[in-house]
């Protein structure tokens, strides 16, 4: 007699599992991509196994074991050691209390990296005033030395954001920014993915965010980039506000 082991799934190719549906440290899977997620750090991540055999029991010890050491790895800051050398490394991480910007000045190193993500945990905006402000993204670019651009009034951000009700709200904010509304405080988490351009190309700033108590539950956002970036900076229009924690990730070449 034989045992049937289910995990959540989704057989619907590129969806990606909220934060919202997984527990810390619990595994889903697309059946279509073939791709398994796990709640890491409150952010989903993806695991990306490499096949085991399912057999036996002790294929599927290994299969949970492979899981966990990846989990382990990611939130610890560490690379999984079948990954050395092509998976994710941890750059950097900036804890902020009461703080206006988290910078990650020059961090960016395109010799070493194909690209990068930065990891927002437990993001919390502190301020009592509803008003409308905005949580930007600066950029720090070859050639610019220390400064950063936030693209005001030349990019425009794609905005597809959920408030609960089952119809999306599409719209977009000037230069690169994670929302610019109005609301008073704010607790966020989610993932922002920076792929830089190929010869001469455009390269693109996605995230993908949930809050708790914003004017969004959650959302998806896009802006084209062109030119190498060398550093970052996640900051805020009200000054010493921000408490929370960015993880800078990049994906070795």
């Amino acid at each position: 007699m034989s045992n049937t082991i289910k995990l959540k799934s989704s057989a619907t190719p590129g969806k990606v599992p909220l934060a919202s549906d997984l527990a810390s440290g619990e595994v889903a899977i697309n059946t279509a991509d073939g791709l398994i997620y796990a709640l890491v750090n409150g952010v989903v991540a993806p695991l990306n196994p490499q096949s085991s055999p399912m057999s036996s029991i002790e294929g599927l010890e290994d299969l949970v074991a492979n899981l966990q050491a990846r989990i382990d790895a990611l939130e610890h800051g560490t690379v999984y050691q079948e990954d050395e050398g092509t998976d994710m490394k941890l750059i950097s991480s900036s804890t902020k209390h009461n703080a206006t910007e988290f910078e990650f000045d020059g961090l960016l190193d395109h010799t070493k990296y194909s690209c990068f993500m930065l990891v927002l945990q437990n993001i919390y905006i502190d301020s009592s005033e509803f008003i409308q402000k905005h949580i930007g993204i600066g950029v720090q670019s070859l050639g610019a030395g220390d400064s950063y651009w936030d693209g005001y009034g030349s990019l425009r951000t794609s905005v597809i954001a959920y408030d609960g009700t089952s119809t999306p709200m599409v719209k977009d904010y000037s230069g690169i920014k994670l929302i610019d509304e109005e609301f008073s405080s704010l607790h966020m988490t989610g993932q922002i993915n920076i792929v830089p351009p190929i010869n001469g190309g455009l390269g693109s700033i996605q995230a993908h965010l949930e809050t708790a108590n914003g004017p969004y539950r959650s959302a998806f956002l896009s802006c084209e980039w062109s030119g190498q970036m060398t550093g970052l900076k996640i900051f805020s229009s009200v000054s010493d506000v921000i408490d929370g924690t960015v993880h800078l990730y990049g994906l070795m070449k």
